[in-house]
C-alpha cells in the first residue's frame, strides 16, 4: 500500500494481496477476542465480530485518504443517484420477493434474510451487521479488492464473471442466481463511476429495506400467500428482466 496515494479509488487498487491477507488474519484474531468478550456478557454474534473487525482493518488501510467527502457527494449527483436507485429497486423486487416466495417451499432460498436475536442489544448488533458492516465489507472485498485485482490481470468481462460467481457463492446456493445478477450490475456501476461508495450505497439500501420488511414488517407470509404471491412473482420476473436489460445495455462498459 502506498500511503502517499490520497485518492480513494487509487488507494483501493494499491493494496497488495499480502497486505489484505495480513489484514484478514488480524481481523479474525480480533473478532475471536471480541466474540469471547461478548460471550462473557451472554451475547453471541459472530457475524458482527468478524465484520466489525474487517471494517476496522479497512479504516486503518484507508487512513490519509482525502477525497472521501467529494466521493460521497458523487453518490447524490442526479445521474448517479437515479441509476443507483433504479438498480436498488429492480434488484429488491427481483431478489427479495423471489427469495420470499420460494423460501416457503425451500428454506435455503430465504436463509440469511432473517436476523437472529435474543435481546435488544443482540438485535442492534445484527442490524448493524446486516445493514452497515456487511455491505461495506463485502463491496470493499469483492468489488474493491477481488475485482480490481482480477481486472488488472485478465479481461474485464472475465473479472466481472469470476467476481460475481464468488460473490454469489459467498451468499449460499439458494441465492445464487439473484446475487450473481446483482453482483454484475454492481460491477458495472462501479466501472462506470469508479466510485466504490456507489455500490456500497446500493448494497446498504438493499439490506436496509430487506431488514425492515423481514425482521420488523414480517412481510414474507404476506408475500407468499395467494393471490399476492402470484402478483409478486410477476413483479419479480419483470424486475429481473429489467436487471438483465440494464446489464445488456451497459455491456459496452464490460467490453471496453
Amino acid at each position: 500500500m502506498d500511503k502517499s496515494i490520497i485518492n480513494l479509488n487509487d488507494r483501493l487498487k494499491s493494496f497488495s494481496l499480502l497486505e489484505i491477507l495480513i489484514g484478514l488474519v488480524i481481523a479474525f484474531i480480533a473478532s475471536s477476542m471480541l466474540s469471547k468478550a461478548f460471550g462473557r456478557l451472554g451475547i453471541i454474534d459472530h457475524d458482527f465480530s468478524i465484520l466489525f473487525a474487517i471494517f476496522l482493518v479497512f479504516l486503518f488501510l484507508f487512513r490519509g485518504v482525502k477525497d472521501l467527502k467529494p466521493r460521497i457527494d458523487e453518490i447524490f449527483i442526479e445521474k448517479n443517484r437515479n441509476e443507483a436507485l433504479y438498480l436498488f429497486i429492480c434488484n429488491f423486487f427481483f431478489g427479495f420477493f423471489v427469495l420470499s416466495f420460494f423460501g416457503t417451499f425451500d428454506s435455503s432460498f430465504s436463509s440469511g434474510l432473517q436476523l437472529s436475536y435474543d435481546s435488544g442489544f443482540t438485535l442492534l448488533l445484527s442490524v448493524l451487521s446486516s445493514v452497515i458492516f456487511a455491505p461495506i465489507v463485502e463491496e470493499l472485498l469483492f468489488r474493491g479488492i477481488i475485482f480490481n485485482k482480477l481486472n488488472s490481470k485478465i479481461s474485464v468481462l472475465y473479472a466481472v464473471i469470476i467476481t460475481s460467481l464468488l460473490f454469489s457463492a459467498f451468499h449460499g446456493f439458494g441465492r445464487l442466481l439473484v446475487t450473481f445478477i446483482f453482483s454484475i450490475a454492481l460491477c458495472i456501476i462501479y466501472l462506470k463511476t469508479e466510485n466504490i461508495l456507489i455500490p456500497i450505497f446500493i448494497h446498504i439500501l438493499n439490506n436496509l429495506i430487506g431488514t425492515i420488511l423481514t425482521d420488523f414488517g414480517h412481510i414474507e407470509p404476506i408475500a407468499a400467500s395467494a393471490p399476492i404471491s402470484y402478483i409478486m412473482l410477476i413483479i419479480s420476473i419483470i424486475a429481473g428482466i429489467l436487471m438483465i436489460k440494464y446489464i445488456r445495455d451497459n455491456f459496452n462498459v464490460l467490453k471496453s
